[in-house]
């Protein structure tokens, strides 16, 4: 088997860096998956081995859809910018109590008419998690590491207040587990 590099493309990371997605085989027969940084020192952002040819290309189809977020355009880049700003102010309303129930508290938004898909790169931009109600056109956003029970609520209330303050039709998903 000849090593090299069987499939390569473009991609743009959540963070707004450039990347290659790459399948590449290797002279001991495995096939590796891999995410690099097209920087000036390149970084490996994510690698997996596989053993199967087909493996490593389903792999690579699964990256593409999931770690690709072209950057937002229109009434989504302002989503984007909003929802960091929001992301922000939450983190410092949280405060460092963590004590209470764990819970999977979020900010809601009713985004009626928006596509799904672009609201989730949106948010994948600005670096908090999305999710869609699948009965409603009300989106749920958290903010990844705000702990796991007082601190994730207050953190989901001030956003929730400060996307209220800027337009949004807003809300909090109060959920314990």
């Amino acid at each position: 088997m000849e090593e090299g590099i069987l499939q390569s493309i473009c991609i743009r990371l959540a963070d707004g860096r450039s990347a290659r997605l790459e399948v590449t085989a290797h002279l001991d027969g495995m096939f590796e998956t891999v995410i690099i940084t097209d920087a000036s020192e390149q970084e490996k952002v994510f690698s997996k081995k596989f053993e199967d040819r087909k493996n490593a290309f389903d792999f690579f189809e699964y990256l593409k859809e999931d770690r690709h977020v072209p950057e937002p355009t229109g009434r989504y880049k302002k989503l984007a910018e909003d929802l960091e700003r929001a992301k922000a102010y939450a983190k410092e309303q949280m405060g460092d109590d963590d004590s209470g129930s764990f819970n999977f508290d979020s900010a809601s938004i009713y985004l009626p008419r928006w596509r799904e898909k672009l609201v989730i790169n949106a948010a994948k931009t600005a670096g908090v998690n999305c999710s869609r109600d699948g009965r409603t056109s009300r989106y749920l956003f958290s903010i990844p590491g705000t702990g796991d029970c007082l601190m994730r609520t207050k953190a989901a209330e001030a956003m929730s207040d400060f996307l209220k303050s800027m337009g949004y039709h807003t809300g909090v998903f109060y959920m314990l587990d």
